[in-house]
């Protein structure tokens, strides 16, 4: 039963409150969830199809007896893992399709124009896709922050795919190069724990880009202190300031030693996830890297993947309100099919562009703030803008003709 607002709010803002939670917006919204909800299971079931069909014979290879009901659960466990790392790609194209759909029969049935006609403005009724686009983006943010992370690593630890040298093995299958703040290193890792670098070489520079020291060891682990790390069995040779162009460094000095600590900028929790890709690591660990001052490679990988884990419920919101506001200018009770197709066509191009632009963020082409935020943002902001100003000129227009009407003859 409903009950009529009550209080200073309702005798205040009584229209505002009929908007957020009157019947068209919670049925529109049941309409947008519903039809959303169908596409995405129908292009899950087509994605997973393809998949099991393309991977049966090594999942059942890895059960103990494929023939059985282990072969059956293990084939269940990795069509709900496969779905679990999938669904988080389908939800932003679900968004704007589930509002297409129920728009489209919306317009059809000309319950949009009988909504129109009773008064209602066209910015209130970009609400129920503000709501349901929240919805979807609090299940987009969920999925890509905890589901596919868990997904990934029991994909991996089971066999059935590969997501990164920690999954599979103790340590790096070779030795890797990579480059901090103020080193470069060429190790093998260690996964532990606690996690250690085996047979590293470790070529330190000033804040000047001058090489200070090259440490070689047979092995170098976490020290107590943070930011330190202890190197065991091996020489470091220093460089002073002063360089002869015959022969090299005048002062370099070496010294053997069995364990010594060196202040060296390397984050240890990114040794132990070296190779795992950022957008798959769990959130604590993702978050411990992108908020990190120094010490990780590739940092802004992890800034970039942070973000977008947020960013996504705002992409989620954008694409629903795009899909309403384009919906409300285009659809009408006569169109035919290729107007859907069209909103379709622009949904899927903005996840295009979306994508592109984090890329480059994410390789440092553009600032991160524009590649990941101000595209979300700015359709946002302009799917409620182009209704507001439409309504606008319809209120200033009837203004016009009643005031005309009111002048004597």
């Amino acid at each position: 039963m409903r009950h009529a607002p009550r209080g200073r709010y309702a005798r205040r803002h009584p229209r505002r409150r009929r908007i957020f939670y009157g019947r068209e917006t919670s049925y529109v919204v049941g309409l947008y969830l519903r039809r959303a909800i169908m596409f995405a299971g129908i292009v899950l079931a087509i994605v997973l199809a393809l998949d099991v069909a393309r991977n049966m014979g090594k999942i059942l290879s890895l059960s103990d007896d494929a023939a059985n009901l282990n072969g059956i659960s293990a084939l269940a466990g990795y069509i709900g893992l496969r779905a679990a790392f999938v669904v988080p790609s389908i939800f932003p194209i679900a968004a704007i399709v589930g509002v297409i759909w129920a728009e489209f029969g919306l317009a059809r049935s000309r319950e949009r124009v009988m909504v129109f006609n009773s008064g209602r403005a066209h910015v209130s009724s970009l609400l129920p896709a503000l709501l349901f686009g929240a919805l979807i983006g609090l299940a987009q943010f969920t999925t890509i922050s905890f589901g596919r992370p868990y997904s990934a690593e029991v994909q991996a630890t089971s066999k059935y795919r590969y997501f990164g040298p920690r999954y599979v093995g103790s340590e790096t299958p070779d030795k890797k190069w990579f480059v901090t703040e103020d080193a470069v290193f060429n190790a093998g890792i260690a996964f532990g724990p606690p996690v250690a670098l085996r047979d590293v070489v470790a070529y330190q520079f000033a804040p000047s880009g001058r090489l200070e020291s090259i440490v070689r060891a047979a092995s170098a682990s976490p020290a107590r202190q943070a930011g330190h790390w202890t190197f065991r069995d091996g020489t470091i040779r220093t460089f002073g300031q002063s360089q002869d162009a015959t022969t090299g460094w005048t002062d370099a000095h070496e010294a053997a030693f069995g364990d010594k600590d060196l202040a060296i900028s390397l984050y240890p929790l990114w040794a132990e996830y070296v190779d795992v890709k950022a957008g798959l690591l769990p959130m604590q660990v993702l978050h411990e890297l992108a908020t990190a001052r120094s010490g990780v490679p590739d940092s802004v990988a992890y800034k970039s993947a942070y973000q977008q884990r947020f960013a996504s419920v705002l992409t989620c919101i954008a694409m629903a309100l795009v899909g309403a506001s384009l919906s409300l200018f285009m659809f009408s009770p006569y169109m035919n099919a290729t107007k859907p197709v069209q909103i379709a066509a622009v949904g899927y191009a903005i996840n295009v562009g979306s994508t592109g632009l984090v890329l480059f963020g994410t390789y440092g082409y553009l600032p991160l703030i524009l590649a990941i935020w101000v595209l979300p943002i700015a359709l946002i902001v302009s799917a409620f803008l182009a209704p507001y100003w439409v309504d606008r000129r319809v209120r200033n227009t009837i203004a016009a003709q009643v005031k005309m009407l009111r002048q004597p003859a």
